[in-house]
Order: structure tokens, then C-alpha cells, then sequence
């Protein structure tokens, strides 16, 4: 039985989707002082537009994808015959996948002959980019839908997550600190490393001061919870600040040759919280699950 492997706006892959339109994610809510719209791709609102405007200080705002907005994203594909997988930014950020199991619900119903399978990846951004990445390409590999789901319930913990930001206030704001943290982690150039856990929440492991020290401890991260069974892909993406980026980027690929390594966007969902400068370092590694990582 043929089936579609789709995915929210979460994943932040960019422009990847774009000559994929099977595939084009449904995107998350992100309001402005000026306007609300559905996160595309950059269509709307450019990538510098959306972080230069945060440094002029706006603070854009997120809301999950809504049941009827799922229902008409999925409806689409079950009218093909398809069967659909759909791969749900981490629980523990986002209502998305509660949204996504209503609408899958009821379209069951609808649908007895079709299946509908929702998947908590316990990802975000370009780590959950970086799964959907893998399914599609284990599914042209021939791999049923059934063998992808098994796949990524094992895969999903192998998607290491670490970032760090350059202005705490953003950290605030989102509640992962507190304000007085804020203000005086500025004062002193303190930046936060944070990784997701293997339930998909965004946990502070470590502050340390300066930026270059902050990327430099994402990569330190990365060398300590590799897993040399599994091979090296790494996404690494940013909030407008390519150069952190790519100096991340060569230090991978001047250590591990074998390594595979892309650069993306931050999107505007976790962009929101992380904000403009915001570096994300993501690959497959060791099991979240049996590890405390640091």
C-alpha cells in the first residue's frame, strides 16, 4: 500500500520541500504586532526580515496547528489512497500532536480503509528536520510503512539536540529562565547550552561565558555523544548568523572526514524563543534514552 511521509513547519528544512510539494509541510501559526500567518517556507516574511525584526524588538508569538487545519492537510492524501505518516513536533512544545491525533481520529472514520499513523518524534527544529530526512530516504529504499514507523520510534532518540543563544531575554520570555537569570547572565556574557531529553523538552545542561565558548561547547557535545555504529549527519541551523554556523560546520568536517553536514534556517517557531543569533547543532548519536547527556 503507498503512503506519504509528511511533517509541520517545525522541522525546519527551508526551502528543501520546495520542489517536494507532495510533501510541503503544514505550517505553524506566528503572529507579530502586524500579522498572523502560517509559517511557509519564507514566502511570506524573508529569514533576515524575521530576525532583524526581532533585534528592533519584536517578539513574535506561536500557536499550534489547529484539528481542522490537520483535517484539511490530510484529507488530501487519503483522497489519493495514501496512507499517511506523519512525523509531529515534540509534544512537549507544541499542542501539534494532540491537534493531529483529533483530526486523525476523525478521519479514520471517514477513511476505514486508509492508515493514519502520528508520530510524537520528540524533535524540533532541524533534529526533527533531520528524521524526516531519514524516513523519506528509508522509504526509497523500498522500506513499507510499517517498517518506517518501527524506524523512527528507534530513530527518533538518536537525534541529538544542542543550541545556544545570544540573548537570554528571549530565554525569559519563553519561561525556560528566570528574569533576574536574564539580567545579570547578560551583564556577564553568560550563554546557556541547551540539548532536548529524550521526552522532547528543552533542558539548560550548562552555561558558559562568551559566544565563541558557547560553539565551541556544541561541538565538545557533539564529539562526546557520537555513536559510531550509526555514521555522522549533521544539520546544523541558525538564527541569522551564518558565520557561528559554518565555523561549527568545519570543525566537524576538518575532525571527521566522513561527516555529512547542512547548514539551515532557524525557523520562526523556535527562532521565536531562541531568537535572532540563536545556533542549533543537530546529528545522529548516542540513545537519549540511556544516556545523561552533557
Amino acid at each position: 500500500m503507498s503512503y506519504i511521509v509528511l511533517t509541520d513547519s517545525g522541522c525546519d528544512l527551508g526551502t528543501y520541500f520546495l520542489d517536494k510539494p507532495e510533501h510541503d509541510p503544514i505550517g505553524l501559526v506566528i503572529r507579530t504586532s502586524s500579522i498572523e500567518l502560517i509559517e511557509d517556507s519564507w514566502r511570506t516574511i524573508g529569514f533576515k526580515e524575521f530576525y532583524d525584526s526581532m533585534r528592533n524588538g519584536e517578539m513574535p508569538t506561536t500557536s499550534q496547528i489547529t484539528p481542522a487545519m490537520y483535517h484539511g492537510y490530510f484529507k488530501g492524501p487519503l483522497d489519493k489512497g495514501l496512507d499517511i505518516l506523519y512525523l509531529s513536533f515534540s509534544s512537549m512544545l507544541s499542542g501539534t500532536f494532540g491537534s493531529a491525533n483529533v483530526a486523525a481520529e476523525t478521519l479514520r472514520e471517514s477513511y476505514p480503509d486508509r492508515r493514519i499513523e502520528i508520530i510524537d518524534t520528540k524533535c524540533a527544529s532541524s533534529g526533527q528536520g533531520l528524521l524526516v530526512q531519514l524516513t523519506l530516504r528509508k522509504q526509497s529504499e523500498g522500506a513499507t510503512l510499517q517498517e518506517n514507523l518501527e524506524y523512527v520510534e528507534k530513530m527518533k532518540y538518536h537525534i541529538n539536540h544542542v543550541a545556544t543563544v545570544d540573548d537570554l531575554n528571549h530565554l525569559r520570555r519563553g519561561g525556560r529562565i528566570s528574569a533576574l537569570s536574564a539580567t545579570f547572565g547578560s551583564m556577564l556574557a553568560i550563554k546557556p547550552i541547551i540539548h532536548m531529553d529524550s521526552e522532547g523538552s528543552l533542558k539548560v545542561i550548562d552555561k558558559v561565558k562568551g559566544r565563541k565558548k558557547s560553539l565551541n561547547t556544541l561541538y565538545s557535545y557533539f564529539e562526546k555523544n557520537l555513536d559510531p555504529e550509526i555514521g555522522i549527519e549533521a544539520f546544523i541551523s541558525h538564527g541569522d548568523c551564518e558565520d557561528d554556523a559554518m565555523y561549527i560546520k568545519e570543525l566537524i568536517e576538518k575532525n571527521h572526514s566522513d561527516a555529512r553536514v547542512t547548514l539551515f534556517p532557524l525557523g520562526m517557531a523556535i527562532g521565536s524563543h531562541l531568537g535572532p543569533n540563536g545556533a542549533c547543532l543537530f546529528f545522529t548519536g548516542k540513545d537519549r534514552n540511556t544516556k545523561n547527556q552533557q
